[in-house]
């Protein structure tokens, strides 16, 4: 066959497309198993190298928790977490049938595994036709239907025949023509796991998949098809070197006859046959015991991993630092893996970055994005081929910036309208009972404040904005929330400043306030918070904006009752942690904002409960399951992060648990780092919408979709 024929990094493609190719153009996704991002600099993928040039190219694509290729292939094709699809691991069992899910056994392909529609089924639904070489799913009857053409797994057929049927799909009268198609290339992830990222067997692998993508587009430009299909190519997760030295042997802690658990990259752990056993038990066997590894209730993982709303996860979780291995000695049994190299880690290790570009008539042309999850990937694709996506977790729109031009323009939201504001009424000034009285000369500029602590607009909660009170301070503005009787939200910029500032001890005694803001029915009372601990943990009343952060003379404003949380005594090394931070990083020259408050996940499930489930919990006072942080910065040095033109904003936000803590005895840097979270986690978990002043969607496709794994 006669060479790829390229024009600059573009492959050379005809004057027009045939006529057969009206409307909008088909989507073939293409899965390179295992690939990295950086296996590119290798020299390897020329192919590969220069399509990236000619077409949309990120640093990387987030792969979603764990990293494991069919929980992550099923994501990119239905845009959801895989506690919400059902396939959450390459090995489960259900808990409801005690059926056990094993790769290439024909319980895989029961359709109850797979509980909701990829976008093939849904494509098929809505007339069109699809056809898929392999992928997890693909060969599956779901919801009663399968794609049009499909292939029986079979590992063993060549990747060259794959190629080949593809373009035999795409030779198919317009009739039958599919409009959406998928490739399965196994090939790098195999080798990798046999000899690791660094062997020459993994560089083998890395030229036979760029000869397999060249054949392909060598095949389109004999058709004249090079400009009229779109073509995704892109990896399930990376892949990190293991060796037996850096493994974990799990008997050595607990009872392996009591426990069924997982081995490899993590472990999910169930008890067995072990009446006099509990899970708690099971958990102190493990906690802090065993290095590079920390121990989970699933429902304490961090909020982003969304990984515990689904009766087929276990209940304990080990999570591994990149590169080791969980391992069950039994006696007799001689073989373990664990050299080589292996993938399932958490998704925020470097080594696990998933691979993605994109090439076609519809994609931007030598562009780079921003990094983003995996799940965005199926709201954009539904868009291409033109079908009306299922509900999902990506986030519509967040991905259009790849797009030449939009298909169907999103609505520009109207700014709702904020809540009622908060008037101090003298007969209220005493409800709360506080040690220290409410200052009666309290001025200020509402307008100003607003303005100054606000400066992306007032965030709104669809279903608490009735019952919202806002509170405007000189220092930070703040919602109350009358019916929960808690904040709902504190902002706060910090401006620039040309030195540290000498902070008092976190121990110093806050002599708290009343609000006379607050009806006295709705208020929170300082007695609420006499009560000192819940079984062993140690709790007290914390401040939302901190004494010590205040610019105006007194900071009296920080002392009222409605500024306070209750905050258990292992969470308050993450707030010294963080204050540290605000104050170093304002000394350096930088502007902040930030916006916290708190959080309720009491079941897991990373949505916000309904309002009846909070009232009943714990009488008058509730203890927020985690405290949210969005902190907002610029690019450029500015005095107040209000002029930063919204371009240059970045973002960075933290889901940070507070009770019940999962105490893995890590410093408060490595747990704030590994409570990373996505804005649209902390608007799904609390309910509100941010930075509804920024509708500027430029900035929100680079910023608010992303999840930062660095500060």
């Amino acid at each position: 066959s006669s060479s790829l024929e390229w024009i600059d990094d573009c492959p050379k493609k005809a004057p027009v497309c045939p006529k057969s190719y009206k409307g909008a153009p088909p989507l073939l996704l293409i899965s390179l198993d295992g690939f990295r991002p950086d296996y590119l600099k290798r020299g390897l993928n020329p192919t590969l190298e220069r399509l990236s040039r000619c077409g949309v190219r990120t640093p990387y694509m987030m792969p979603v928790f764990p990293t494991k290729t069919f929980p992550n292939h099923y994501s990119q094709v239905t845009g959801l977490y895989p506690s919400s699809h059902g396939i959450i691991d390459n090995f489960m069992i259900d808990p409801k049938t005690e059926k056990q899910f094993k790769i290439g056994t024909n319980s895989s392909v029961e359709s109850f595994w797979w509980e909701k529609e990829p976008i093939w089924v849904s494509a098929e639904k809505q007339g069109k036709k699809s056809a898929t070489f392999f992928w997890p799913g693909s060969d599956v009857e779901i919801n009663g239907t399968r794609p049009t053409y499909y292939k029986e797994y079979n590992g063993s057929i060549p990747f060259e025949e794959r190629v080949d049927q593809v373009l035999e799909w795409l030779d198919l009268s317009p009739s039958e023509r599919p409009s959406f198609l998928t490739l399965y290339i196994s090939e790098v992830d195999s080798s990798a796991h046999a000899y690791g990222i660094h062997s020459q067997q993994v560089n083998e692998s890395l030229s036979r998949a760029d000869l397999v993508i060249e054949r392909l587009f060598t095949g389109l430009q004999k058709r004249n098809l090079i400009d009229c299909i779109n073509v995704f190519i892109m990896s399930d997760h990376g892949m990190a070197d293991t060796d037996c030295s850096r493994s974990v042997d799990l008997g050595e802690y607990v009872d392996l006859a009591c426990v069924r658990s997982t081995e490899g990259a993590v472990g999910r752990l169930q008890l067995k046959n072990c009446p006099n056993t509990t899970l708690e038990q099971l958990e102190e066997a493990i906690r802090c015991r065993i290095n590079h590894t920390r121990v989970y209730r699933k429902e304490m993982l961090p909020v982003r991993a969304h990984y515990a709303n689904h009766p087929r996860i276990e209940p304990i979780f080990l999570d591994l630092d990149s590169g080791w291995t969980l391992l069950r000695k039994e006696p007799g049994k001689r073989e373990y893996r664990c050299n080589g190299g292996n993938h399932g880690y958490d998704n925020l290790f470097p080594d696990m970055k998933a691979f993605f570009m994109a090439v076609g008539p519809s994609m931007k042309r030598n562009f780079t994005v921003e990094p983003f999850i995996n799940t965005e990937l199926y709201e954009l694709m539904c868009e291409m081929i033109g079908i009306t996506p299922n509900p999902n977790n990506g986030t519509r729109g967040s991905l259009h910036h790849l797009l030449k031009k939009l298909i169907r323009p999103l609505q520009e939201e109207e700014e709702p309208n904020p809540p009622a504001k908060g008037v101090a009424k003298e007969h209220e000034s005493t409800a709360a009972q506080c040690p220290c009285k409410w200052p009666t000369d309290l001025k200020v500029n509402n307008t100003r404040v607003q303005v100054l602590h606000l400066p992306f607009g007032v965030p709104f909660s669809a279903q608490g904005n009735k019952s919202l009170l806002l509170l405007h301070n000189v220092d930070y503005m703040e919602a109350y929330n009358t019916a929960l009787r808690t904040a709902e939200w504190v902002g706060f910029a910090l401006d620039a400043k040309n030195q540290s500032s000498n902070r008092t001890s976190l121990d110093e005694e806050i002599c708290w306030t009343d609000d006379a803001r607050v009806p006295s029915n709705d208020t929170i009372k300082c007695s609420d918070y006499n009560f000192t601990h819940v079984g062993e943990e140690l709790f007290s009343q914390r401040p939302f904006y901190h004494p010590d952060m205040s610019s105006s003379s007194n900071g009296t404003n920080s002392t009222f009752v409605t500024n306070s949380v209750t905050k258990s005594s292992h969470h308050l090394p993450l707030e010294e942690a963080l204050m540290e931070f605000f104050d170093q990083w304002t000394s350096k020259g930088k502007a902040l904002h930030v916006l916290t408050g708190p959080a309720f996940d009491f079941l897991g499930t990373g949505h916000r409960p309904d309002f009846e489930a909070l009232q009943q919990r714990n009488g008058s006072l509730l203890i927020p399951t985690h405290l949210f942080y969005v902190i907002t910065w610029c690019r450029d040095d500015v005095k107040h992060i209000g002029d930063c033109n919204p371009d240059d904003l970045k973002v960075c936000s933290f889901l940070l648990p507070n009770w019940p803590f999962p105490d893995n005895c890590q410093s408060a840097e490595k747990d704030i780092k590994k409570n990373v979270a996505r804005v649209v986690d902390i608007e799904e978990l609390t309910g509100l919408s941010l930075y509804l002043a920024l509708p500027n969607a430029k900035w929100q496709q680079t910023v608010e979709h992303q999840m930062k794994t660095s500060h």
